[in-house]
């Protein structure tokens, strides 16, 4: 941008910003930003078309309709342009991220995962220069070349035709996939005409046999056979069947057939709207028959609008437009009834469907075992003889109350419309006699906007040279940039499969689909509101590959640590099954071993054998959303009692939230269908279950459920209340109470947490706690008030960076291991006891605020750092990250060219670059580094030096038999001996290291007599066991207190 054009665009921005202006100014954006988009020459009205489903477009009207409307549909104007990597950077609001991408210049930013535009600027520096960017650059290049290459992301060139290719391949399967959807939606305005004309005077006017089945509704009835007395059309009948009412129909119905003689009335016991219809079917006397419900009407030329349709159309089936009024709102379905719109659900409505008597006859009429959608089923079938034609004229008007509890609609669960549409489009039957090849169908089902996506599917690439396992992505809504993702890796991999869902679908229907396209013996489905990792996903399939009557799940686990669910229990019969350890610690699964018995599995990752659930005919189409793999599991156990359910604890999976998942939109039906599925199970044994966790269900607390259409509260859903199962246990020949104990640490449960010192530092002191017979939890930084805490005899917060309130109501415990300046007397005097790694400090606070401060210095795990006896080595070791700043103990030796093994993090643009030998070391793997060294440096933070706070890496390596040069902090010699070495300043380790270590340090000897006494004195089972003794002293303490106060 040349300087004069810099200055006015300078300005433009200065006068959008005085008030009066702005308005004026925000009045015009849409059209400006139309006209930018045009004048980049980036708008490719061949893809834009595509996307929209559409054969062509102007490019003004593509620009106008991606400012207006695309942008939020995620669109894209330009195959060399993603939507979802724009999103990262630019848009918000009513700007459009390509527009925003041009209007600020962002050249130098991310525009496609196809191909590296910063690479090629770099590359090609005059295309900054271009008007539209590198993008146009490139864009007006390839016109001109059609091999022109770009730079690919992390892999070699790629050829623009072929990211072109690509885009607008995928990105028009995404297209017509959509304009599908949009055109099943409700319309606000009616776009049919007011008349199909007139019928042929001289021909016969065939008779309309109309069907109008009613229950109880003598209210309704007289405006509905009113709208058929008003017809245009005379040749007609009405057939009224009363399914067994005992209002006033019968009354109303016989004054209506002596008013008209072309009424008749059928009085039947009550046996359901489809039993009656079919009563009507059969005594219908005319060509055509059509059906009418008691709380709909018709307009008055409904009946002749459609004979003179399907007269010109030939046709053997026909609808017409429907109008619904929702509260005065008016809304109109008239999309055609093709078989791909059917697959998506009905646009039909049984009102205003008209059809030849032979035609309805030959389907066999209405399916008497269907509790919901007959309509929807009746067109299905139909549908797969002949055309359903649209005749474009309003029919009739319906009036949507959702208050009638008589509706089928909200009587019975949403389900039935699964199970009518999937019994329809999908073939279990035949797939099941399909041969399958070993291995495993990885079905990955993905929702649109998961921000993991890209993490999800690098995951899977790992997999892809597997021979024994088949990838299946469901996209289910996907945006056109994550349709097109899916698609690369399919065209990347063999092994990968995507298939698009245009809509949100019910979980049942979705496995459906995707185990009809299944070709291995396995069947493991992942559900997409949980985080995975290749190593997770291979231990899943490897433990699915001879699962033989079996199912396995994962462990599925908060972020914060604690567990959503271990499986399932069902308390009752006709009870909705109650979830297994939610919101326990990790801790209380891994009691269980690696593998949990439960009576089912929950959640919706599992892996089962393909024949089983074939067998089964897929999940339960009737539980919309809720409580699939449970009733699944009642379902195999039924069919073999051999059947086990398994949860993996060593196989866990984050669960996170989403902007879509599958949302339980019909709780009252799900909930009511279940209690049908266990109305016959045998209930769980509870005590048995909780026994093996060392817990007792108290009793079970009632949790409301949603109300029905009616009013009427189902039976609330079960949650198990349990209590500790109390014990004393003996250690060294004393007895102590086995107590619960929560230690509270800094570090956050995932991803990043397992390598914080924090949480080696809890599972080591929890080995030494259970070590006395124990119990021990650890809670994470992200844990708040956990539910399952008044379980906790203990909670021990072992102080870091956060500030925790004790949440327990028995013995509160604070452990300051360091960063002693950020804790305060008001957060130490709420707790019971308080300990702190550093002796001076602690005596300096119990004068100053009180409040009485144990000295409790830090400590080892001997099981890790003990001595070994390889040759001492000559390196330098430092394990450490940077923290952010220059830390004189690494970069004064290095500076002074002596070589250090640097092990950590954070260390770029401090360090050379290659310094740093790993930036993680396993705890296990430290041991061995720390002993044979020929030093470990060590510093500490500031104010833990002052303090008196002593690093555990001190304590590790000298119970490692290790030689550490280490910061001066007193009682370090008290502690240590000659096995630690001090320096005053970064110069004086220099020099230090200048010197002979082996002249510094004890002999060998030695260096093993101090491993041995710090393994005996300082070990996280010595701090253990004055832990517990405190505990113990303080619950006696609080009992004398409470029995006196009685």
């Amino acid at each position: 941008m040349n300087s004069a054009k810099e200055a006015i665009v300078s300005v433009v921005r200065e006068f959008r910003r005085v008030p009066p202006l702005r308005s004026a100014f925000e009045k015009t954006d849409p059209y400006r930003r139309m006209r930018r988009l045009l004048h980049s020459g980036l708008v490719d009205t061949g893809l834009y078309a595509a996307q929209l489903g559409t054969e062509s477009i102007s490019g003004e009207d593509a620009a106008r309709h991606y400012v207006t409307y695309g942008q939020h549909a995620g669109l894209t104007i330009n195959p060399l342009l993603d939507d979802r990597t724009l999103r990262r950077r630019h848009g918000g609001g009513d700007r459009s991220p390509a527009y925003d991408y041009l209007w600020t210049r962002s050249w130098n930013t991310p525009v496609s995962p196809l191909w590296d535009v910063v690479e090629y600027a770099r590359r090609h520096p005059e295309s900054m220069d271009h008007p539209s960017g590198p993008v146009g650059h490139v864009w007006e290049r390839w016109t001109h070349d059609p091999d022109l290459r770009v730079p690919g992301i992390e892999s070699a060139d790629v050829r623009v035709s072929d990211v072109v290719s690509h885009q607008r391949r995928s990105l028009a399967e995404w297209g017509a996939a959509d304009a599908l959807r949009l055109q099943r939606r409700l319309r606000r305005h009616f776009s049919g005409q007011p008349s199909m004309g007139a019928w042929p005077t001289n021909v016969v006017r065939p008779t309309v046999s109309i069907v109008l089945a009613t229950w109880n509704r003598a209210g309704q009835l007289r405006t509905s056979v009113d709208s058929v007395l008003a017809q245009s059309w005379a040749s007609w009948e009405l057939i009224i069947v009363d399914d067994g009412s005992w209002d006033d129909t019968p009354v109303l119905a016989d004054l209506l057939t002596k008013r008209d003689p072309r009424i008749t009335y059928l009085a039947r016991d009550h046996q359901g709207v489809s039993a009656a219809r079919n009563a009507g079917i059969a005594a219908a006397n005319g060509e055509f028959i059509t059906f009418l419900d008691s709380d709909n009407e018709w307009e008055p030329q409904f009946l002749e609008n459609m004979m003179v349709g399907m007269r010109q159309k030939n046709a053997v089936a026909a609808f017409a437009t429907i109008e619904i009024d929702r509260d005065g709102q008016r809304f109109y379905r008239e999309a055609p009834a093709s078989a791909d719109a059917l697959e998506l659900g009905n646009v039909v409505d049984l009102n205003t469907l008209v059809t030849r008597a032979e035609a309805v006859r030959a389907i066999g009429g209405f399916d008497t075992s269907l509790a919901r959608a007959v309509d929807y089923d009746v067109v299905l079938r139909l549908a797969e003889q002949h055309e359903i034609h649209h005749i474009p004229v309003l029919g009739a008007i319906y009036r949507e109350r959702e208050d009638d509890p008589d509706r089928i609609s909200v009587a019975q669960p949403l389900g039935w419309n699964t199970l009518v549409r999937q019994r329809s489009v999908i073939d279990l039957k035949s797939v099941n006699e399909e041969d399958l090849s070993p291995g495993v169908t990885l079905v990955i089902v993905l929702t649109d906007h998961d921000p993991l996506l890209e993490e999800k599917l690098t995951e899977l690439t790992a997999l892809a040279s597997r021979c024994d396992a088949s990838i299946r992505l469901a996209m289910i809504a996907p945006t056109p940039s994550e349709w097109s993702l899916a698609k690369a890796l399919e065209e990347r991999l063999p092994t990968v499969r995507a298939r698009l869902f245009p809509q949100r679908e019910p979980f049942s229907y979705v496995v459906a689909r995707m185990l009809a396209d299944v070709d291995r013996e396995g069947f493991v489905v992942i559900e997409p509101a949980v985080r995975f990792d290749a190593g997770t996903l291979t231990t899943l399939l490897e433990s699915s590959t001879s699962l033989g009557h079996r199912v396995v799940a994962p462990l599925r686990v908060h972020d914060d640590g604690t567990v959503v669910s271990a499986g399932s229990t069902f308390a009752k019969r006709a009870t909705a099954p109650m979830e297994f350890l939610s919101r326990h610690p990790i801790a209380d699964a891994e009691r269980l071993g690696a593998e949990i018995t439960v009576p089912a599995v929950s959640g919706r990752t599992f892996a089962i054998g393909t024949r089983h659930l074939l067998d089964i005919g897929g999940l339960n189409p009737l539980l919309y959303n809720e409580y699939d793999l449970p009733a699944m599991c009642v379902a195999l156990r039924e069919q073999d009692a051999r059947f086990e359910f398994v949860t993996l604890t060593d196989v866990r999976m984050r669960v996170i939230d989403l902007a879509s998942d599958f949302e339980a939109i019909d709780p009252v039906g799900s909930l009511q269908a279940i209690r049908t599925v266990t109305a016959t199970i045998t209930p769980t044994d509870l005590a048995e279950l909780y026994s093996r966790v060392g817990l007792e269900v108290s009793h079970l607390l009632g949790v409301s459920a949603p109300e029905d259409a009616s009013g009427t509260s189902l039976r609330k859903r079960l949650h198990p209340v349990v209590v500790r199962a109390r014990r004393n246990v003996v250690v060294e020949g004393k007895e102590f109470p086995r107590l619960r104990w929560a230690l509270r640490i800094a570090a956050p449960a995932f991803p990043v947490g397992g390598t914080w010192g924090d949480t080696h530092f809890a599972r080591s002191l929890a080995k030494g706690l259970e070590s006395l017979g124990q119990e021990v939890v650890i809670d994470h930084h992200n844990v708040d008030a956990r539910p399952t805490s008044y379980l906790d005899d203990v909670t021990l917060v072992i102080r870091g960076l956060d500030h925790v309130e004790p949440v327990t109501g028995g013995v509160s415990m604070l452990w300051v291991i360091s960063h002693p300046e950020q804790v305060t007397r008001k957060e130490a005097a709420v707790f019971d006891r308080v300990f702190a790694a550093s002796i001076s400090w602690s005596e300096q606070v119990s004068v100053r605020w009180g409040v009485p401060v144990t000295p409790l210095l830090q400590c080892t795990d001997p099981a890790v750092f003990h001595p070994n006896d390889t040759p001492r080595r000559s390196d330098v070791v430092f394990v450490g990250k940077s923290r952010g700043v220059a830390r004189p103990a690494v970069v004064y030796p290095v500076r002074a060219g002596i070589p250090l093994r640097v092990f950590g993090g954070e260390w770029e643009g401090i360090l050379p670059d290659g310094y740093v030998e790993a930036e993680y070391v396993d705890n296990a793997s430290l041991g061995e580094l720390y002993g044979r060294a020929g030093a470990v440096l060590n510093d500490h933070w500031n104010d833990m030096r002052h303090q008196g706070f002593i690093s555990n890496r001190v304590f590790d390596v000298v119970a490692a038999g290790g030689r550490v040069l280490s910061d001066r902090v007193e009682g370090l010699a008290d502690v240590f001996g000659d096995a630690v070495v001090t320096y005053e300043t970064p110069m004086d380790l220099v020099d230090l290291l200048r010197s002979d270590l082996d002249g510094v340090f004890p002999a060998e000897s030695e260096l093993r007599q101090h491993a041995q006494r710090i393994a005996r004195d300082h070990s996280f089972r010595a701090r253990a066991r004055v832990l517990l003794e405190a505990a113990v002293e303080q619950l006696a303490g609080s009992t004398a207190a409470q029995e006196n106060r009685i």
